[in-house]
């Protein structure tokens, strides 16, 4: 990685981990501090002319181009120090060559089927497009979620096939991943249909379950060798299956794989149009039959009633394929952020009368998503009533509540679902930060402990475990567990910021600025971390640095109340009483219900001698919070206009509220009553 700062990229994706690497770029986990989202960032490697950076602006271009929900999409691009970056979708699952060397029995036919359409579709839109992939293979295939769907990956050294961009690729040398190169690939060339050649190559690898490709043999020459000349046998030729679709598809399969371009499927279209027809039987009536038909009638009845149940189980195959095209769709908005996109498709289903729990449950958790909870709690009461199982929806249920602060509903949804599932660490949380919400630290404290107990790896719950002992006033153990966030999510800006607050409470203030400067390299614009090391900073009384960390806290948050306090107090400790009044006046208009505000206000007048100013302030300060300290300073005021009384008055309501101060004021009364005494 060289000199290059890897911990924020671009000043906007903070890198968390390597998800993976090859010959020709290396991937990162990140967190897109603008969405708040995880990303994948690929470095490209080998940038040593504009050749390689043509190619990789090129992917990008081709990633952003294409719009299909089993296809990445490309998110932003830049460069840093000659390094290229191009962030995408992070995707979440296993490789289908993951899947094939697993061999799990749960995938039955079906779902193979409905996994290689969904590739195909994929592919075809690319192709539909102009773009020809050319390095189609198991392992740039990715499939999420326990239903597998498929999302392609790696569009590194993808073709178009307009004169435009050919250029690029003059060469004869030979791109992609051997054993799925197509015969002419082999010679340097690409056709229309070379992508499917390779398709075909990885569905008889997948249907046949082999954990390698066919033409797989332990050296490369061997291996194109085998993709020129050696021949494939049918599929049905070395697989016995009872399926009666099997042999349709190794068909399909063998014309898709057959060496010369003009005699193989002619596009990635029309092999998938093949595969998702597969299982449709169409129906030939010859002329010569209709003669016996009419004269037998009941036959001709028991043939109409077959054609109309083909009829009907063909419209019910149609709803359903478009249903599941609607859902896949929906998959994708969700996952780019697009929550409005994924409701329309979710609609959709419903509208084709898909009466499914996890439909309504994936549409309020796009609601919950748009900050409208109480459509969300509707979809999860109707998924409650379709679905037997429903602590998970009680849990999500529960977390809409929490969002509209009608914390009972929530801690008794999450309630529900701890007693379904006591081992549901995410359910203990959520009840806990209800707890916290409700300012009950020490229940919360314990469902975050326990939380925690049950999944050490959840670190929401290690978080929140800093914030309920920081209220309690635990220091000490709100640093064991941020030690224990740190552990987790060693790039989290918050874990060090929620350390530092720790520190700082037990005034270990070299330690806690040292966490804050941390959690701002990770997140150079987390405004908590300025203004808590800003605070650290006035205390030990460097007013510069704390003065610079607050304007810039400020800066980035421009309603930023507590900056503006501690700010204003910082200008008075440097004599800047002009700045410090606009800072306690911008407060005081950002909260006008801010009695400290007007108290810190009073005070700078109280230094310039504008006695007026100051009297005006004060009492607006005792009008919304009167206390002794108040009342004290007030009647300094007071004394300076020489309105002994209502000094007198004020310093003897300041003992009554706070007989603390009886030490202090005592003495000013015994000599204004002797003043008195004497007019």
């Amino acid at each position: 990685m060289g000199h290059v700062n890897m911990q924020l990229l671009n000043n906007r994706y903070l890198l968390q981990k390597v998800l993976g690497q090859g010959g020709m770029g290396r991937v990162y986990l990140a967190l897109d501090q603008q969405t708040n989202k995880r990303v994948a960032v690929k470095e490209c490697f080998s940038c040593q002319n504009k050749k390689d950076i043509r190619r990789i602006k090129r992917e990008y271009y081709f990633m952003k181009k294409v719009d299909h929900p089993h296809i990445v999409k490309g998110i932003d691009f830049f460069e840093i120090a000659n390094r290229y970056f191009i962030v995408m979708e992070y995707i979440e699952g296993i490789t289908l060559r993951k899947l094939i060397e697993l061999h799990p029995p749960n995938v039955d036919f079906d779902q193979q089927l409905r996994i290689a359409q969904q590739i195909c579709s994929a592919v075809a839109t690319l192709n539909e497009c102009d773009v020809i992939h050319r390095d189609l293979k198991p392992e740039n295939i990715m499939l999420i979620g326990e239903k597998y769907h498929p999302m392609l990956l790696d569009l590194g050294i993808a073709k178009i096939t307009n004169k435009e961009l050919t250029t690029l690729t003059k060469s004869d040398a030979i791109v992609g991943t051997a054993a799925y190169l197509s015969p002419e690939q082999v010679d340097g060339k690409v056709k229309f249909n070379s992508d499917v050649f390779s398709l075909g190559v990885i569905l008889y690898q997948f249907f046949s379950w082999q954990k390698t490709s066919p033409f797989y043999s332990e050296n490369t020459l061997n291996i194109l060798m085998n993709v020129a000349q050696k021949p494939l046998p049918t599929l049905f030729s070395i697989i016995h299956s009872d399926n009666p679709h099997f042999y349709k598809l190794s068909l399909i399969l063998d014309r898709a794989t057959q060496k010369k371009s003009r005699l193989r499927t002619s596009s990635a279209t029309q092999l998938w149009k093949e595969l998702k027809n597969i299982k449709r039987n169409k129906l030939t009536i010859y002329a010569r039959y209709f003669a016996l038909q009419l004269y037998h009638y009941k036959w001709l009845c028991i043939l109409l009633i077959g054609v109309s149940v083909a009829i009907v189980r063909g419209i019910t195959d149609n709803y359903r394929q478009q249903a599941n095209s609607y859902i896949s769709k929906a998959q994708h908005f969700y996952g780019i952020g697009e929550y409005s996109k994924a409701i329309d498709f979710y609609n959709k289903v419903i509208d084709l009368g898909r009466e499914d729990h996890t439909i309504y449950t994936r549409r309020g958790g796009n609601y919950h998503a748009l900050q409208k909870y109480h459509e969300a709690i509707a979809d999860y009461n109707k998924a409650m009533e379709l679905s037997s199982r429903s602590s998970a929806l009680h849990n999500l249920r529960g977390l809409s509540y929490h969002k509209l602060q009608m914390y009972d509903k929530a801690i008794a949804d999450f309630s529900h679902a701890i007693k379904s599932e006591p081992k549901m660490a995410e359910a203990h949380n959520n009840r806990g930060l209800c707890y916290y919400s409700l300012q009950n630290y020490v229940k919360a404290v314990e469902n975050f402990l326990r939380a925690a107990q049950l999944k050490p790896q959840l670190n929401s719950a290690q978080e929140n475990l800093v914030a309920g002992y920081l209220m309690l006033k635990d220091f000490h153990k709100a640093i064991t567990h941020a030690n224990n966030s740190i552990k987790l999510t060693p790039y989290s800006a918050t874990a060090y910021n929620n350390r530092a607050e720790a520190y700082a409470h037990l005034l270990k203030y070299d330690k806690a600025i040292a966490d804050y400067t941390k959690a701002i390299a990770l997140s150079p614009q987390a405004t908590p971390s300025y203004y808590g090391r800003g605070r650290c900073y006035f205390e030990q009384k460097h007013s510069q640095k704390a003065l610079q960390d607050l304007t810039l806290a400020i800066q980035y948050q421009p309603d930023y109340e507590s900056a503006y306090f501690l700010r204003g107090r910082v200008f008075v400790s440097l004599r800047k009483y002009k700045e410090a009044i606009a800072d306690f006046s911008k407060l005081i208009k950002l909260q006008p219900q801010q009695g400290q505000a007007y108290h810190e206000l009073a005070l700078v007048h109280y230094h310039i001698k504008n006695y007026r100013k100051a009297l005006e302030n004060f009492d607006e300060c005792i009008r919304l919070q009167p206390r002794a300290e108040v009342y004290g300073n007030r009647g300094m005021v007071h004394n300076q206009l020489q309105n002994y009384q209502q000094a007198l008055d004020d310093w003897e309501k300041a003992i009554e509220l706070n007989p603390k101060y009886r030490p202090l004021i005592q003495p000013n009364i015994i000599m204004l009553k002797n003043r008195l005494r004497k007019k």
